[in-house]
Protein backbone atom coordinates (compact mmCIF):
# COMPACT_ATOMS: atom_id res chain seq x y z
CA UNK A 1 0.00 0.00 0.00
CA UNK A 2 1.19 3.27 -1.13
CA UNK A 3 1.91 5.37 1.43
CA UNK A 4 3.17 8.74 0.67
CA UNK A 5 0.81 11.35 -2.08
CA UNK A 6 2.24 10.93 -5.68
CA UNK A 7 0.46 12.12 -8.65
CA UNK A 8 -2.88 9.57 -9.34
CA UNK A 9 -0.18 8.86 -12.78
CA UNK A 10 1.93 8.02 -10.87
CA UNK A 11 0.00 5.88 -8.28
CA UNK A 12 -1.61 4.36 -10.94
CA UNK A 13 2.20 2.68 -12.10
CA UNK A 14 2.77 1.70 -8.42
CA UNK A 15 -0.25 -0.12 -8.65
CA UNK A 16 0.24 -1.70 -12.20
CA UNK A 17 3.85 -2.97 -11.26
CA UNK A 18 3.20 -4.25 -7.92
CA UNK A 19 0.19 -6.45 -9.71
CA UNK A 20 2.91 -7.46 -12.62
CA UNK A 21 5.34 -8.25 -9.84
CA UNK A 22 2.62 -10.01 -7.81
CA UNK A 23 2.33 -12.70 -10.12
CA UNK A 24 5.08 -13.28 -11.04
CA UNK A 25 5.94 -13.56 -7.42
CA UNK A 26 3.45 -16.30 -7.53
CA UNK A 27 4.34 -18.53 -9.93
CA UNK A 28 7.25 -18.88 -8.27
CA UNK A 29 7.69 -21.82 -6.43
CA UNK A 30 10.64 -21.90 -3.51
CA UNK A 31 10.88 -25.71 -3.62
CA UNK A 32 11.89 -26.04 -7.37
CA UNK A 33 12.99 -22.15 -8.17
CA UNK A 34 16.45 -20.70 -7.22
CA UNK A 35 15.18 -17.32 -8.06
CA UNK A 36 12.55 -15.63 -10.28
CA UNK A 37 13.61 -14.58 -13.91
CA UNK A 38 14.11 -11.07 -14.53
CA UNK A 39 12.16 -9.61 -16.50
CA UNK A 40 14.10 -6.68 -17.93
CA UNK A 41 10.62 -5.02 -18.92
CA UNK A 42 9.32 -5.21 -15.53
CA UNK A 43 12.85 -4.32 -14.44
CA UNK A 44 12.44 -0.87 -16.49
CA UNK A 45 9.25 0.33 -15.54
CA UNK A 46 10.39 -0.32 -11.75
CA UNK A 47 13.71 2.07 -12.33
CA UNK A 48 11.83 4.52 -14.60
CA UNK A 49 8.90 4.45 -11.54
CA UNK A 50 11.95 5.72 -9.23
CA UNK A 51 13.07 7.96 -11.58
CA UNK A 52 9.79 9.75 -12.04
CA UNK A 53 8.77 9.48 -8.06
CA UNK A 54 12.72 11.08 -7.31
CA UNK A 55 11.88 13.88 -9.74
CA UNK A 56 8.38 14.43 -8.53
CA UNK A 57 10.08 14.80 -5.03
CA UNK A 58 12.59 17.24 -6.57
CA UNK A 59 10.32 19.67 -8.41
CA UNK A 60 8.09 19.70 -5.00
CA UNK A 61 10.71 19.66 -2.25
CA UNK A 62 9.35 22.62 -0.61
CA UNK A 63 5.58 21.51 -0.91
CA UNK A 64 6.35 17.87 0.25
CA UNK A 65 6.85 15.54 3.47
CA UNK A 66 10.36 14.67 2.47
CA UNK A 67 11.26 12.56 5.02
CA UNK A 68 8.22 10.66 4.03
CA UNK A 69 9.49 10.61 0.31
CA UNK A 70 12.67 9.90 1.84
CA UNK A 71 11.74 6.74 3.18
CA UNK A 72 9.63 5.18 0.06
CA UNK A 73 12.39 5.26 -1.68
CA UNK A 74 14.90 3.87 0.61
CA UNK A 75 12.25 1.08 1.32
CA UNK A 76 10.52 0.60 -2.09
CA UNK A 77 12.22 -2.30 -3.06
CA UNK A 78 11.05 -4.35 -0.27
CA UNK A 79 7.89 -4.68 -2.50
CA UNK A 80 9.91 -7.05 -4.48
CA UNK A 81 11.05 -9.35 -2.43
CA UNK A 82 10.59 -12.70 -2.41
CA UNK A 83 12.18 -16.20 -1.74
CA UNK A 84 11.49 -19.59 0.48
CA UNK A 85 11.21 -17.19 3.69
CA UNK A 86 9.07 -14.63 1.36
CA UNK A 87 12.34 -11.88 2.28
CA UNK A 88 15.62 -13.42 1.96
CA UNK A 89 16.30 -12.37 -1.84
CA UNK A 90 15.48 -9.40 -3.76
CA UNK A 91 14.22 -9.17 -7.56
CA UNK A 92 15.93 -6.16 -7.74
CA UNK A 93 19.98 -8.36 -7.38
CA UNK A 94 20.58 -8.97 -10.80
CA UNK A 95 23.88 -8.05 -11.75
CA UNK A 96 22.45 -6.47 -14.66
CA UNK A 97 20.70 -3.80 -12.27
CA UNK A 98 24.36 -2.93 -10.38
CA UNK A 99 26.62 -0.06 -10.99
CA UNK A 100 29.97 -0.17 -10.05
CA UNK A 101 28.88 -3.10 -8.29
CA UNK A 102 26.41 -1.62 -5.96
CA UNK A 103 23.07 -3.09 -6.65
CA UNK A 104 20.36 -1.40 -7.85
CA UNK A 105 18.51 -2.15 -4.60
CA UNK A 106 20.93 -0.21 -2.41
CA UNK A 107 20.92 3.33 -4.47
CA UNK A 108 18.33 4.60 -1.58
CA UNK A 109 19.69 2.50 1.47
CA UNK A 110 21.50 5.74 2.46
CA UNK A 111 18.30 7.45 2.24
CA UNK A 112 16.99 8.22 6.12
CA UNK A 113 14.31 9.56 6.89
CA UNK A 114 15.53 10.93 10.49
CA UNK A 115 17.99 13.11 8.12
CA UNK A 116 16.46 15.24 5.31
CA UNK A 117 19.23 14.83 2.40
CA UNK A 118 19.35 18.18 0.28
CA UNK A 119 18.17 18.06 -3.11
CA UNK A 120 21.84 17.33 -4.61
CA UNK A 121 21.62 14.06 -3.20
CA UNK A 122 18.33 13.48 -4.52
CA UNK A 123 19.85 13.90 -8.09
CA UNK A 124 22.98 12.13 -7.20
CA UNK A 125 20.71 9.16 -6.85
CA UNK A 126 18.66 9.86 -10.00
CA UNK A 127 21.79 9.48 -11.85
CA UNK A 128 22.79 6.43 -10.59
CA UNK A 129 19.19 4.97 -11.96
CA UNK A 130 19.48 6.64 -15.01
CA UNK A 131 22.74 5.27 -15.83
CA UNK A 132 21.24 1.70 -15.37
CA UNK A 133 18.28 2.58 -17.39
CA UNK A 134 20.51 3.47 -20.20
CA UNK A 135 21.83 0.09 -19.97
CA UNK A 136 18.18 -1.45 -21.22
Amino acid sequence: MLKIKLPEKLELEYDSINKEFEILRNKYNPEKDLFIPNNKKLTKRIIEFIIKAIDYAIANYDKINVPEYQAFLKYYEFNFLYGPDGDNMSYLDFDENSLDGQPLKEFCWELDEDIIVPIKKLKEIRLKYSQVLARF
